[in-house]
């Protein structure tokens, strides 16, 4: 019997939003359409559990994922993972942290519209209400923000090195959209396969919140596991 594929989903939210029904549809769709398995990650929030609780969680959870491929009969080669915003972040941290430690090999890992960049909201002029989630996320403390595994954007170029293959979905009206373009050139430039779209007609959530080009985005996620499972 053929061995199926695993997604391992993160949902947004800004780390103070915990996992929803609409979170239920996006992976159900997902495990419809490659055909295996999807482990959706409800991490905890940082109301009460700031950074580096969501990322560790995460993290071990993944681990726990590859750990459980033979009783699931899922194939441990075709493992990947996503996020979505908050969950994007978490994606990309985890990417990174299993290149350095070799503790798991991903085959994929899919950054929608990820928010990479948690400090710059806190700066003069950033965003007011990304500023409070980022602050929430640090448990005050802004220096947490400028960490790799908090804020991926700030990863040297060594921790961008032997990444699993990369899908980057962008919005045109998410403003993520150039730290996004940032970080998948530089992940380009330091080797790794990288595959950016940017559905401009879209906003910040289309993917999983059903606006904007969510269609056309959902088949393009499908498109990349499927292709990486092969």
């Amino acid at each position: 019997m053929e061995k199926c594929p695993i997604h391992v989903n993160m949902h947004g939210g800004g780390f103070v939003h915990e996992q929803d029904h609409d979170d239920d549809l996006y992976c159900a769709r997902i495990a419809a359409g490659i055909r295996g398995i999807v482990v959706d990650i409800d991490y905890a929030t940082s109301w009460e559990h700031p950074f580096p609780c969501a990322f560790e969680q995460s993290y071990a959870v993944v681990q726990w994922v590859f750990e459980q491929c033979e009783a699931w009969g899922g194939d441990p080669k075709r493992i990947s993972i996503g996020g979505h915003s908050a969950g994007g972040c978490l994606a990309a941290a985890i990417a990174m942290r299993a290149s350095a430690t070799k503790d798991f090999a991903l085959c994929l890992q899919v950054l929608d519209y990820a928010a990479l960049d948690n400090y710059k909201s806190v700066l003069p002029g950033g965003n007011e209400r990304s500023g409070a989630f980022s602050k929430l996320y640090a448990d005050g403390d802004d220096r947490v923000l400028q960490l790799p595994f908090c804020s991926p954007i700030f990863a040297t170029d060594d921790m961008l090195k032997e990444l699993p293959p990369a899908l980057v979905i962008n919005a045109g009206s998410c403003p993520f959209k150039k730290d996004n373009e940032q970080y998948a050139l530089r992940m380009a430039a330091m080797g790794n396969e990288v595959t950016i779209q940017c559905f401009m007609d879209s906003p910040h959530g289309f993917t999983v919140r059903l606006a904007g080009e969510w269609q056309q985005a959902q088949e393009r996620i499908l498109r990349a596991i499927n292709e990486a499972s092969l």
